[in-house]
């Protein structure tokens, strides 16, 4: 007869062994977390986000903060930047400028909205339009911008050309506000062993005081007032060094004679006009109000299943209110309940059926005279909403992350 603790012995080194190799593994990992840390330190500072996805950011907020209508980015190359400017909720226009007609033609199509913007249309209308052209001469549609944005721009310029530039934006468009963004030179100590500039086409890189002696320069040519800032933290302990992306932000608050008459020097890549939601604000809420009932129902009915289900089906104004004050914050609360007090709801099953409890908290849906079946042809239904949803997040373009550049 076989001793009975012999399979717990077994047990016991099976598990030992699992333990053995559970503490391998995770010294392995470690090893290999230890190797990316000391690639990582090699190369310098890393960021994250990604340094271009914090200047996209702080050029959103920018121009979110100053309620900016219309702007121009130049050398926008490969137009990455027009999914930030169009998060802006008050832009109408946007124009992309490079003077590489071929790199805006291969990625001109980034400017055509995703299948979800199609789905949910834009309050105010939107015109992006791509052109070809340097940004030392200005063309007549991009007169009038309100903003004006050069990320990463001015030290790809040879000096005279960047006097040029610098003329045409702060002289002849004169936006009331300009982005301007350069790498801090005094940064590069924290690279190691580094040598020369971040790219093999800059033609200078400036320190943060060579920067703000040429930014208030310009303040004093062109009547303009700045403010400095920058993304890219230095570590603890190296402030004085200052971000790893420099910022200007120039405002212009003068009345500075401008009698520039531009023409159309600019080639034309590609222009899309975004489609405008034009259904009232009461339309819109009863129509958002009638999805969130249709949806609630259904959601009850497949709770209750068939055989337990009511006669009328109740579903909580508070619930519906809730709901639709997360997706629209500016909504208010008697204005959704006005929908109901005067019978304004008028899609599929909730059209001249349902009725208000005596306490006026909940909507009573007859079961019987719904066919929920119908739902799923109606524009408004759960499922495509997902779907939409969904479309999205598989439309979310991915770029390489820059290193420090």
């Amino acid at each position: 007869m076989l001793p009975i603790h012999k399979p717990q012995v077994a047990f016991k080194n099976m598990e030992e062994e699992h333990i053995t190799e559970k503490r391998e593994s995770s010294d392995s990992s470690a090893r290999r977390n230890n190797s990316m840390m000391k690639k990582v330190q090699s190369k310098g500072p890393q960021f994250y986000p990604a340094l271009y996805i914090q200047r996209y950011n702080l050029v959103q907020k920018l121009l979110q903060d100053h309620k900016i209508k219309s702007v121009v980015d130049f050398g926008s190359a490969e137009c990455k930047i027009v999914h930030w400017l169009k998060r802006v909720e008050t832009v109408e226009k946007i124009c992309l400028v490079d003077v590489d007609t071929s790199i805006l033609q291969a990625n001109a199509h980034i400017i055509q909205p995703l299948i979800w913007e199609c789905a949910i249309p834009r309050s105010c209308p939107l015109t992006i339009t791509v052109l070809a052209g340097s940004a030392d001469v200005v063309d007549s549609r991009i007169m009038g911008c309100e903003a004006a944005t050069l990320i990463e721009v001015i030290e790809h310029l040879e000096p005279n050309v960047l006097a040029h530039v610098i003329q045409a934006v702060f002289g002849n468009l004169r936006p009331s506000l300009v982005v301007i963004t350069t790498p801090n030179a005094d940064f590069n100590i924290l690279f190691p062993d580094f040598t020369g500039f971040r790219h093999w086409d800059h033609k200078f890189e400036w320190t943060q005081e060579e920067f703000h002696c040429w930014c208030k320069q310009i303040c004093e040519d062109y009547k303009y007032k700045v403010t400095f800032t920058g993304v890219g933290k230095p570590p603890e302990g190296k402030e004085d060094l200052g971000y790893c992306s420099q910022v200007a932000v120039l405002t212009n608050e003068s009345d500075y004679p401008n009698d520039c008459v531009a023409e159309f020097v600019y080639s034309q890549i590609l222009e899309h006009v975004y489609h405008v939601d034009t259904r009232s604000y009461q339309e819109k809420l009863i129509q958002e109000v009638t999805y969130v009932v249709n949806s609630l129902l259904m959601i009850e009915q497949q709770e209750l299943g068939k055989e337990d289900q009511e006669e009328t089906v109740c579903i909580s104004i508070e619930k519906i209110i809730g709901q639709l004050s997360r997706q629209h914050k500016e909504w208010q609360a008697q204005d959704i309940m006005s929908i109901f007090n005067f019978g304004m709801l008028h899609r599929t099953c909730v059209e001249k059926l349902y009725t208000l409890s005596d306490s006026r908290q909940y909507v009573l849906i007859p079961v019987n005279s719904c066919d929920t079946s119908s739902h799923s042809s109606d524009e408004y239904d759960v499922e495509s909403d997902t779907d939409i949803t969904s479309q999205k997040k598989q439309l979310q373009w991915s770029i390489e992350d820059e290193k420090w550049d």
